[in-house]
């Protein structure tokens, strides 16, 4: 009776084990899981550069010139107008209103997806920092 007792404890200590491996492996799946990454923008002036990435939960990074720290950010989308929240101005980006068109005010024979800075009206207010669109980027 003793022996059976014995092996059905093991099981169970067993079994406990198991399930404690199972929930710990899957706490760190969800915590190392890359987000998804809607775009990425950047803005390439030859030596350096900056960029933008966007991700599906409605966060962003901002990654600055050289030699800065990325800055953690969220924002919102209102049709083509997008919106940063907790990204501050710098030598690259000088409005938190960013809007995604395909006209390009440098070159109207591009047609490539790009963002602009634009103010409160939509006009555009810088026409040098000029954010080309990569997609699969990762």
């Amino acid at each position: 009776m003793w022996g059976i007792i014995c092996v059905n404890m093991q099981l169970f200590k067993i079994v406990v084990l198991i399930i404690a491996i199972a929930s710990f492996m899957t706490c760190v799946a969800k915590r190392t899981k890359e987000k998804e990454v809607l775009f990425q923008a950047t803005y390439d002036q030859g030596f350096g550069g900056c960029s933008l990435v966007l991700y599906k939960d409605s966060t962003c990074v901002w990654l600055g010139q050289i030699m800065t720290e990325d800055i953690a950010g969220k924002y919102r989308i209102m049709d083509s107008l997008i919106i940063l929240q907790n990204i501050p101005p710098d030598g690259c980006i000088n409005s938190n209103k960013l809007l995604l068109t395909t006209i390009n005010p440098n070159n109207t024979l591009l047609h490539d997806l790009i963002l602009v800075q634009v103010d409160s009206g939509r006009k555009i207010i810088d026409s040098i920092h000029i954010f080309t669109i990569v997609t699969n980027r990762y």
